[in-house]
């Protein structure tokens, strides 16, 4: 009787050496691809950068007519609580101003902090409900009171998270 030499021989897919290869291959591809996605959208700013940003935008304007002082004053209003909503985690979007000023004192708010957003509370309603017209050192005043809280409740970075 002939037999082959080479017999034929089936091997199931699972048990190739190829296929663990392959299946190696695409993990350590999709891990590369989540670690390269990551990176390239970068980490979310913070409600302190964003702030930043949004008190240099409103720092940069330049006013004429009354009804750009109200805007003015209702988008730095809106920024600082903003700011404290997302800083603090405060539910405070819909609280009126005295209210909030009531909370932030609840809640052991620093004090001279405290007077410098009642002021620029105060400013934004001569601007918005006296009908008076704001003074544009008034309103650098107030964007200087602004940018003071901002720098006064910075978060600390970790000299670990810098590195």
């Amino acid at each position: 009787q002939l037999h082959e030499i080479y017999e034929e021989l089936y091997i199931p897919i699972f048990e190739r050496t190829s296929t663990y290869v392959l299946l190696g291959a695409v993990i350590v591809g999709l891990i590369m691809l989540y670690f390269l996605i990551k990176k390239l959208r970068g980490t979310p700013p913070t409600s302190w950068e964003l702030a930043e940003r949004r008190l240099k935008a409103l720092e940069q304007r330049k006013l004429i007519a009354r009804e750009q002082y109200k805007q003015w004053y209702s988008e730095l209003c809106l920024l600082m609580r903003d700011y404290f909503c997302g800083q603090y985690g405060w539910l405070i979007q819909d609280k009126t101003d005295q209210e909030l000023l009531a909370f932030l004192e609840h809640e052991g708010f620093n004090s001279i902090l405290l007077t410098e957003l009642r002021e620029i509370f105060e400013g934004a309603n001569l601007v918005k409900f006296a009908n008076q017209s704001a003074l544009a050192t008034q309103v650098v005043i107030d964007a200087r009171k602004a940018r003071q809280i901002l720098v006064a409740t910075q978060p600390q970075i970790d000299a670990k998270k810098k590195v």
